[in-house]
This record gives structure tokens, C-alpha cells and sequence, in this order.
């Protein structure tokens, strides 16, 4: 396991370019950390667009499946889950 920083995840950051962070891991399962409303963004950027609105709460998780691609619109989303739950 490794931890590494990413720009894109920041404040400002471009859903294509953490997506090509992601790729250029080549890793077959990523945890990404952050904040709202930067880590919904990318949520619903997986998942479709920005109409889509996903809200985590404070340390909230989800799984989402992207095939090989993480990109625009490939994402399913597989559960969300809140503190309560676990």
C-alpha cells in the first residue's frame, strides 16, 4: 500500500486530471481522501455529470466501480455509507 498526494483532488482540481492521476497508478483499487465539496465533484463526475449531486457526510465512504476507465459518466456507484453505519 502506498499514499500519494494529489493536485487534483484539491480545492480547484480538474475530474480529467485526477482521473489520469488515477490511471498512471496503475492500481486495481484506489481510497481517495478528501473534502466536500471537491470529492462529491469527482463522485458525480464518475457517475454522470455535474447534475448529479452526491453528498458525503463527515467521514462518509462510498464504492464506486469504473471497469478499467475511471471517466465521465462510467462510474456505479455500489453503496454510500455514513458514520452511523459502520
Amino acid at each position: 500500500m502506498t499514499l500519494e498526494k494529489c493536485d487534483a483532488l484539491a480545492p480547484g482540481g480538474k475530474p480529467r486530471k485526477l482521473s489520469k492521476f488515477l490511471l498512471k497508478s496503475g492500481a486495481e483499487k484506489i481510497g481517495l481522501v478528501g473534502h466536500m465539496p471537491h470529492l462529491g465533484e469527482f463522485t458525480a463526475w464518475l457517475l454522470g455529470g455535474k447534475k448529479v449531486q452526491v453528498d458525503f457526510a463527515k467521514s462518509g465512504i462510498a464504492l464506486i466501480t469504473c471497469g478499467d476507465l475511471p471517466s465521465k459518466g462510467l462510474g456505479v456507484l455500489q453503496w454510500l455509507a455514513t458514520p452511523e453505519w459502520y
